[in-house]
């Protein structure tokens, strides 16, 4: 999977409102992001959809956090802006009746569960660099074996 330029963006757009901790105008997140106001509309319509993003209206209206930081993961957003959040997508044709390919297939399912759960822990706090309610490990070694 590739992170597209939405989940990219709807990233930033979270993190910027995690540090300014209050409501935050489409305008200036434009500014700041240096992401066209209409793109900042459109993803941040689907993250309010999504629960992400609460919409202030009125004259100092615009947006804010829905979650706090540490309970929003990387997953929460690009599962809102990806077409596919896993890293292959469906296998097309039949799969071969091999145990070698019955193999690789669990495997493909494997990482596709430990990418979407790296995705699911990795919150925005860690993004921020603050202590989140749960630390994330420090090597790919130590992150295995907790999975296991």
């Amino acid at each position: 999977m590739i992170l597209n330029m939405s989940t990219d963006y709807g990233l930033r757009i979270a993190v910027y409102l995690a540090q300014q901790r209050k409501v935050v105008s489409s305008s200036e997140l434009s500014k700041k992001l240096k992401i066209s106001q209409r793109y900042i509309l459109q993803v941040s319509s689907k993250l309010r959809d999504a629960g992400v993003l609460q919409v202030i209206h009125g004259q100092f209206g615009g947006f804010i956090l829905a979650k706090p930081p540490n309970e929003l993961s990387i997953y929460d957003i690009a599962a809102t802006l990806q077409e596919e959040t896993k890293l292959r997508r469906k296998v097309l044709v039949e799969p071969v009746n091999s145990d070698d390919f019955n193999n690789l297939y669990e495997i493909y399912a494997y990482l596709d569960n430990l990418f979407e759960g790296t995705l699911k822990r990795i919150t925005i706090c860690h993004i921020l660099n603050k202590k989140p309610s749960k630390p994330f490990p420090k090597t790919f070694w130590d992150f295995w074996v907790e999975m296991i």
